[in-house]
């Protein structure tokens, strides 16, 4: 995470949390474009000037809010693929991955909006990309061992693309009415059973 100044003591760690929180808070209520400098270090009690001395600008912050939500990603993906032995297994624990996904972006409207900014801000677009590789590098190396020694699957590529595919049909699901949105997670993960583990032709 980049800061302007990194928080060293016990203090300016709690003083960055405070601001990250009440960052949290205002977006919920008046989306991304709303967000103002000034009424961060109202909402999160601090001077304005100590904001500054830790974020340069509204952009930072939100990024900085975006390295949280993936950190919280790649939390739930520890261990989530541990003693899988085999295809079948591995495609169950995708899907529950999968729904744990779509389940807390859609309770958490500041989620929702900073993924979806995703998709407009260059900076954004670069993190979010950048956390797709390192999301389907973990999934690579807990399944790889499944894959036939002769297998032509470059299946790092393929878990790349496909870490990404799903932050993307997440977001399409969560500015869908609820019906519609399972029945695209559920095509979305037959499509994944099908493919995931298809030998190349």
């Amino acid at each position: 995470m980049s800061y302007r100044r990194k928080p060293q003591q016990d203090r300016s760690m709690q003083r960055v949390e405070a601001i990250l929180q009440a960052a949290e808070t205002l977006i919920g209520m008046h989306g991304i474009a709303g967000l103002k400098m000034t009424e961060i270090a109202r909402e999160a009690q601090v001077p304005v000037g100590s904001l500054y001395q830790y974020f340069p600008d509204r952009g930072a912050i939100v990024a900085a809010l975006f390295e949280r939500m993936a950190a919280g990603v790649h939390t739930q993906l520890e261990g989530a693929f541990e003693g899988v032995s085999s295809v079948q297994e591995a495609s169950d624990r995708i899907d529950g991955i999968i729904d744990w996904y779509y389940s807390e972006y859609r309770e958490q409207p500041t989620l929702r909006q900073i993924l979806s900014s995703t998709e407009s801000d260059p900076e954004l677009m670069r993190l979010n990309v950048a956390d797709s590789k390192r999301v389907g590098d973990t999934i690579h190396s807990a399944i790889r061992h499944l894959l036939p020694v002769t297998t032509g699957i470059d299946m790092e590529a393929r878990a790349f693309l496909f870490s990404h595919l799903v932050g993307n049909l997440v977001l399409m699901s969560l500015i869908t009415e609820p019906a519609m949105a399972q029945r695209l997670l559920t095509e979305w993960k037959l499509i994944i059973r099908a493919s995931l583990f298809a030998e190349n032709p």
